[in-house]
């Protein structure tokens, strides 16, 4: 009988190896800032470089340029006439109603101390209920 070879580990690829990392909005700002440097020094590829020599991921980079308002070079399509009738056709998109406005790192931040503070309000309420319905 023959025996089976066996197979080799091979490394992790690129892909495989990357991990979640938070990034801050300092890092964000450098590694855009790159991008954009990059982009005026040789018209393009600056956010492949980028996210090779950062090791970040260049779906990443292009997010936080869409996030940021920046344009990162990239050309945008025209819709063939066929994508065009199809939009044409196609249901408008339901309202969804208003969304409160993103508030920023400070605003977040004051917002989640009184949702903690109004938390903590509601926890004595409720051990004050709780209290008073034993003496019904």
């Amino acid at each position: 009988m023959a025996k089976k070879a066996a197979k080799k580990k091979t490394a992790p690829t690129k892909r495989s190896a990357m991990k979640a990392v938070r990034y801050t909005a300092e890092e964000k700002a450098k590694i855009l800032q790159f991008v954009v440097d990059h982009n005026k020094q040789n018209g393009r590829g600056g956010q492949s470089t980028a996210s090779n020599k950062f090791n970040v991921s260049p779906v990443s980079i292009g997010k936080w340029a869409e996030a940021a308002g920046s344009t990162s070079g990239g050309k945008k399509r025209k819709a063939s006439p066929k994508t065009k009738a199809v939009r044409a056709t196609k249901a408008p998109p339901k309202a969804r109603g208003t969304s409160a406005p993103k508030a920023s790192a400070g605003e977040a931040s004051a917002v989640l101390l009184r949702m903690i503070a109004i938390q903590n309000d509601v926890a004595t309420l409720q051990s004050e209920y709780e209290a008073l319905k034993k003496t019904l």
